[in-house]
């Protein structure tokens, strides 16, 4: 009896040795994923790089943590290079944005109601709504070399990205998750802010000169 015991206890410790090799080998054996490369990110950018004007309809889907409100908008997005940068809503209520080098202007409402703000970009944005906007207006231009600079990029899938703020303090995203369709032009675009909002973003395909 003593001796079954013995050999029960000595199997038993070598049962637990090598689940304990098989659950720590994978830590020294994984690595680090390697960030994509400017030159990568170029290439799969390469419908944008020598774009004029594009226009795309977009349809987009807004979490608000704070207060637990979910809102859906359609609309179109426009580039005009090289500095202008045009977010309309149309759908539920109108709101046209325009982006370029000195200001953003706001637009919203419709005749008697219609207002205007127009936000300098030299200045301090007054709230994290606007800091949202610009960076996701400027995020839009697609420049892979401006994108490169900004961000952390890492492969996500086959043609997938996720984007890493290259400094996080004053940023208004987390992260940004792209999907681009099997032509090169950007599908959608998954947005984790510094907030806790969410914002999902997809697109048609472009029209391009």
């Amino acid at each position: 009896m003593w001796l079954q015991m013995r050999k029960t206890n000595y199997a038993l410790v070598c049962t637990v040795i090598v689940w304990a090799a098989a659950f720590t080998a994978p830590l020294h054996a994984e690595s680090a994923p390697q960030p994509v490369t400017e030159q990568e990110l170029s290439q799969k950018l390469r419908l944008y790089r020598s774009i004029h004007t594009l226009e795309v309809s977009f349809t987009q889907k807004k979490v608000i943590k704070d207060i637990d409100v979910r809102l859906t908008s359609e609309g179109r997005f426009k580039i005009i290079r090289p500095e202008k940068i045009i977010w309309e809503i149309t759908k539920p209520s109108p709101v046209k944005v325009t982006f370029d080098k000195a200001e953003i202007r706001i637009e919203s409402g419709a005749g008697a109601s219609q207002h205007s703000q127009v936000l300098k970009l030299g200045d301090s944005l007054p709230d994290k709504a606007a800091k949202s906007l610009a960076g996701l207006v400027a995020w839009l231009d697609l420049d892979a070399k401006k994108l490169h600079a900004q961000y952390v990029i890492f492969h996500a899938g086959a043609q997938a990205f996720r984007f890493e703020p290259r400094q996080k303090e004053g940023s208004p995203f987390k992260d940004l998750l792209m999907t681009l369709g099997g032509d090169g032009h950007l599908k959608q675009l998954a947005i984790q802010e510094t907030s806790g909002d969410t914002l999902d973003i997809e697109f048609g395909v472009p029209k391009i000169k």
